[in-house]
């Protein structure tokens, strides 16, 4: 098998699962306080059994959150666990929540309101995190199934403004002339 890697393109909010925002383009504007409302996941989706990918985000400079996560889809709580299973960028801190325990985290120095935050999950599920293009982390978790572009925002007017690359998992068998 060969990976084809994707191109950069907008994230598209999901409006029907959205909730305590708006959406305007690929930024998804929290319009409550408090991480117990504004969320908004992405209609495109990356699977490791299909080749992964990758999400990357500016935000609010410390008052958001974004990454992959996959269903169970929150349904109230905390946003940024999402239903349990969630790898999420906050600050300068890695936050991953499994079947909605808090496993493990991960950190980084430097950043700043320019960050661009990134996560990406790869053809055999390893998570990484990436500032401004360099990992800082990967996880000891490994992802499966299919996930989505995840952005929990903490206050009014704290954004998401994400893009995701679709990766292809191919099997490039070629044959040779009889």
């Amino acid at each position: 098998p060969t990976i084809i890697e994707g191109t950069w393109e907008n994230v598209v909010w999901d409006s029907a699962t959205m909730s305590g925002g708006s959406i305007s383009g690929n930024t998804f504007t929290d319009g409550v306080n408090g991480f117990s409302n504004g969320i908004a996941r992405s209609v495109q989706t990356i699977n490791p059994a299909t080749g992964g990918g990758e999400m990357k985000c500016t935000k609010s400079y410390s008052y958001a959150m974004c990454g992959f996560a996959k269903d169970p889809y929150w349904s109230g709580g905390d946003v940024y666990k999402n239903g349990g299973y969630s790898h999420m960028i906050y600050r300068s801190d890695v936050y991953e929540y499994i079947g909605g325990v808090y496993q493990n985290t991960g950190s980084f120095t430097g950043h700043s309101s320019n960050t661009v935050y990134g996560v990406s999950i790869d053809e055999n599920g390893l998570i990484e995190y990436s500032a401004d293009g360099v990992v800082f982390h990967t996880s000891t978790n490994t992802a499966s199934g299919d996930y989505y572009a995840l952005a929990t925002p903490y206050n009014s007017g704290n954004f998401v403004t994400a893009e995701i690359k679709i990766n292809q998992l191919t099997d490039m068998t070629t044959t040779t002339g009889t």
